[in-house]
């Protein structure tokens, strides 16, 4: 084991320290990179790879949780923490197996630890469940060959002679072809200027030709249906008279696209009036903010928000409620306190005056005391 110096020792001790302020925060990926820091400023300290391996058990990266376990056992063979967080990583791998084998010698080493136990427990159950469960066959790696027959095939060399009597040209059929008549044949043909013989001429007047004009009038035209029954009474449907084109209903809201983060940022910055803004943020439930907005809520977003929440309550809408549950559930997000940090002191203060107008209408009650404080309130 290599010594360490005491800047490596300062440094490692400081990264951790970091890591542990965004484990507490909510944000597992910055925890697991100052976790990382340390490692690399101290790789003999078995806790900065205990600290990891716990991030990332919560973004359920099991395979990684048990790497950094592992380490920390290869240091410390005895440590219970990490054989607890090493048995839960195996569990979510589905092997059982190991992780029992992993709480059974942790509850050796400590015998009433009570979440040792009640891991164990979980796992014998889901080794239960496993073996009542039935077992399907596994699919073939490849599909079966088709079963082949051999056709036998005769070869000859004599090829057929034709005669000079066979005209190869001369159609032949099996049964009689009958011949088209001229009338017919003639009526589905346009007659040209210099045709008009006194037969054509009948043939015009008895299959009378339509004008290009009378053609689009035809195509224009639209034809009803209907219900013909056999009892005579039919029920006819008449064609739409209105040659009006249909108008789409105007409306003053702006149509939404599939609300995801990248389509609200890319609607929000695009909308200049604080009402388009309010209606396209009540697309985003307040409970469902933090799920949405994750850690990467940025504090000019949040900027614009307080100061469309505040429009909105200036307005007398009459929105106080619904600006009420926005105003408790922006807290809720990730990295909320280290975004608040970053708001200009009027960004600060319009949310204070939020408040004020919310306690004015009667709508902040004493339940709020803890979220207010979150707002520096």
């Amino acid at each position: 084991m290599t010594s360490m110096s005491p800047e490596d020792t300062t440094a490692s001790l400081k990264a951790k320290d970091f890591g542990n302020a965004a484990f507490k925060a909510g944000d597992f990926p910055a925890s697991i990179g100052h976790y990382t820091s340390a490692i690399l400023a101290d790789p003999n300290n078995p806790t900065f790879y205990l600290n990891r391996a716990a991030a990332y058990l919560k973004l359920g990266k099991y395979q990684d949780a048990e790497r950094d376990t592992s380490s920390t056992l290869t240091i410390q063979k005895d440590n219970v923490k990490a054989l607890f967080r090493r048995g839960q990583a195996k569990m979510h791998l589905e092997n059982f197996e190991g992780s029992q084998d992993d709480l059974r010698r942790a509850l050796e080493l400590e015998p009433d630890n009570p979440s040792v136990k009640e891991e164990l427990q979980k796992v014998q159950a889901l080794v239960i469940e496993h073996a009542k469960r039935p077992r399907t066959a596994r699919p073939a790696p490849y599909p079966p060959k088709p079963r082949t027959r051999r056709v036998p095939i005769e070869i000859t060399d004599a090829l057929p002679t034709v005669g000079p009597q066979d005209d190869l040209l001369v159609p032949v059929s099996s049964r009689p072809l009958d011949r088209p008549s001229p009338t017919a044949s003639l009526a589905n043909v346009a007659l040209s200027p210099g045709s008009r013989t006194p037969e054509n001429k009948q043939l015009e007047q008895k299959y009378p030709q339509s004008t290009s004009h009378e053609t689009k009038q035809t195509r224009s035209t639209k034809y009803g249906g209907g219900i013909f029954r056999p009892s005579g009474s039919h029920t006819i449907f008449t064609p739409e008279t209105s040659s009006a084109p249909r108008m789409k209903p105007q409306t003053d809201q702006p149509p939404w696209p599939a609300m995801n983060l990248a389509a609200f940022t890319r609607s929000w910055n695009t909308l200049t009036t604080d009402r388009h803004k309010w209606a396209l943020l009540q697309q985003i439930p307040p409970a469902s903010l933090s799920s949405f907005f994750g850690s990467s809520l940025e504090a000019d977003a949040l900027s614009s928000m307080l100061s469309t929440l505040h429009t909105v309550l200036s307005s007398g809408e009459s929105e106080e409620s619904l600006v009420q549950e926005y105003m408790m559930c922006l807290p809720s997000v990730p990295r909320f306190s280290l975004i608040y940090t970053f708001l200009s002191r009027d960004d600060k203060n319009r949310a204070k005056e939020i408040w004020t107008l919310l306690d004015v209408a009667g709508v902040a009650g004493d339940e709020n005391q803890g979220t207010k404080k979150l707002w520096g309130v």
